[in-house]
């Protein structure tokens, strides 16, 4: 009777020694082991790390319209703005809009279904520097993040310019232009 015991004992703890060597094996986990020693003690060095990728945000009030010359009121420039709310985690951006009414020199233009174009000026400001910007190119500026994630005001401002000179001998109709903005964290 004890040697069944003991034979069923050496089974059984063969067996849970085999069933953990193969549940090692199988779990395709890697071990960095060190050598046995005879110290009361031992270390580990672990790494512990996190990645927080960079957030952007922007907040637009609405299109930008100029105000209708229908009434011939086309002396003097026309501006047109909207304000706008830019946040990055890092507190400064960089600002790129392109235009799909652009010309090789980088203007932006509006155009009418006639295929008249009409060139005008862009300008951003985050509220303290203001930037008179290319179509397609980055600032490289380091404007200033909005203070708030959420953006709770719209801190900044895009301004377009036509000027007059630029209004003169075009025909009439209906401009516009679409214009995409990217906003790129600056570290």
């Amino acid at each position: 009777m004890f040697r069944k015991s003991l034979k069923k004992s050496f089974l059984v703890a063969t067996s849970v020694a085999l069933l953990s060597t193969n549940a090692f094996a199988a779990s395709g986990t890697s071990y960095v082991t060190g050598s046995l020693n005879n110290a009361s003690t031992e270390s580990a060095t672990i790494g512990v790390s996190l990645t927080i990728p960079a957030i952007t945000k922007i907040v637009v009030s609405d299109d930008i319209a100029f105000a209708d010359l229908s009434d011939g009121n086309i002396g003097g420039d026309h501006q047109a703005s909207i304000n706008l709310c830019v946040y990055s985690s890092s507190g400064s951006f960089d600002v790129k809009i392109d235009s799909v009414n652009t010309d090789a020199a980088g203007t932006f233009k509006m155009k009418n279904d006639a295929d008249e174009r009409i060139p005008y000026a862009l300008n951003f400001n985050d509220g303290s520097t203001g930037l008179n910007l290319t179509e397609g190119a980055a600032t490289n500026t380091g404007f200033a993040s909005h203070p708030e994630r959420g953006c709770g005001s719209l801190s900044s401002t895009l301004t377009a310019t036509i000027s007059s000179s630029d209004l003169d001998g075009d025909i009439d109709g209906v401009y516009s232009d679409t214009l995409t903005m990217t906003v790129e964290v600056q570290w």
